[in-house]
């Protein structure tokens, strides 16, 4: 069997950084990659990218677009617009797999596609459904989403996808014992990918001023999109038990919808932690290896759910490569990494007072601190927590599959 991949995937390229890193490991095995992906406003149909080839789809660029073909899909299971895509596709070129990204677009691949048709889940897709949306206050979302992106539907949408697959990709081994036990697979037809990171993450430049304004101050960082799941609400109430060390600061970085910043905005104004917790919003990706870099602590802080016990975020990878101590949650995949490297502390998820005290820990324990930061550092980089070892059994499998 050959060695050229079709990637699908329901969003813009290049944003994701699973698929990017997925891609580049591929190519440098002398994969071919083609990539399918959603078109933002004005971008080319067709260019190559990182040596990948990327076919935009118009059609889904407002967000209006957007949710009408996604609740087509929850009632059909297919996407109009990727299938009329994909059936022309085929019809002029060949391609030896086809490697779905995430849940959705799986049946539409299967219902065309001629060659094996690889499931790549980033997350735990259906418990997440029942997480993201929490804090939308709009109440036609709120039906729709009730309505099209419930748990039980999307529960059996992944069931039947994950025994249709020829091969399943898993983020977390937690995420493989739950596809196992609810499907009764043969573990052999699931292989475990994690979400790490490449050693050269490091090789990038450190803007010290980023933090200028907060000199001689303890930084608490949180960087990366904001949402009910990601437990945020926990980290700004923690600081209310923190009132008394007017050095410690929380910043929290990242993209948010309206109704998440006026929620964690009213959380602030509450506990009066006006100047001690800011929301940045939105930042350019270039610079949070600076904001890693320059914080005394990254924090993890998510709220447990079956969505956040079946996934991990690179964010974890990224923040003990730059050897500092982290700060996560008990939500099982961050538990175990965190304990397993001895990289940093570990707090009862959603429990705010807990926070505060692992927080109090590494400001007020100087041997400690710097102990689990070199842990950090060596587990990602001396040891085999990075993507250039978690890389090679995506290639692997390839490798095995087209012989």
């Amino acid at each position: 069997m050959g060695r050229k991949i079709l990637m699908l995937l329901n969003e813009p390229y290049p944003t994701d950084i699973r698929v990017l890193k997925e891609s580049r490991s591929l190519l440098e095995a002398e994969f071919e990659i083609t990539l399918c992906c959603l078109a933002r406003k004005d971008e080319k149909l067709e260019e190559e990218v990182g040596g990948v080839r990327v076919l935009r789809l118009k059609g889904s660029e407002s967000t209006a677009k957007k949710g009408l073909l996604d609740m087509y899909l929850s009632m059909t299971r297919i996407n109009p617009l990727f299938s009329r895509f994909l059936k022309n596709l085929f019809s002029k070129e060949t391609f030896d797999f086809v490697h779905v990204h995430d849940l959705p677009l799986f049946f539409t691949a299967r219902s065309v596609s001629p060659v094996p048709v690889f499931l790549d889940l980033h997350e735990n897709y259906p418990d997440a459904l029942s997480v993201w949306f929490k804090w939308r206050k709009n109440p036609l979302i709120r039906l729709k989403n009730r309505m099209f992106f419930n748990y039980p539907h999307w529960q059996k949408f992944e069931q039947d996808a994950v025994k249709e697959a020829d091969h399943v990709i898993a983020v977390v081994d937690e995420m493989k014992e739950r596809l196992l036990d609810q499907t009764g697979l043969e573990s052999d037809k699931i292989t475990v990918v994690s979400n790490m990171e490449d050693r050269y993450f490091l090789e990038q430049e450190v803007d010290p001023q980023v933090f200028e304004k907060y000199k001689g101050r303890f930084i608490v960082s949180y960087t990366g999109n904001v949402g009910p799941h990601r437990g945020v609400d926990t980290l700004v109430k923690s600081m209310a038990f923190l009132k008394d060390h007017e050095d410690i600061v929380v910043l929290i970085i990242g993209n948010c919808s309206d109704d998440t910043r006026s929620y964690l905005e009213s959380l602030v104004e509450e506990n009066g932690l006006q100047g001690r917790v800011e929301l940045w919003g939105y930042r350019p990706f270039h610079q949070f290896y600076s904001f890693m870099n320059m914080s005394d602590v990254n924090i993890i802080p998510h709220n447990k759910s079956g969505h956040t016990d079946h996934t991990i975020p690179h964010k974890l990878f990224q923040a003990m490569m730059v050897g500092k101590p982290v700060i996560v949650s008990s939500c099982k995949p961050l538990k175990r990494t965190v304990e397993l490297s001895k990289a940093g502390l570990v707090f009862e998820a959603e429990n705010a007072e807990d926070l505060s005290k692992q927080i109090l820990r590494l400001y007020q324990e100087t041997e400690l601190y710097k102990e689990l930061g070199v842990n950090a550092k060596k587990a990602t980089i001396d040891g085999d927590m990075n993507w250039e070892n978690e890389g090679r059994k995506l290639v692997e499998l390839y490798s095995h599959f087209s012989n």
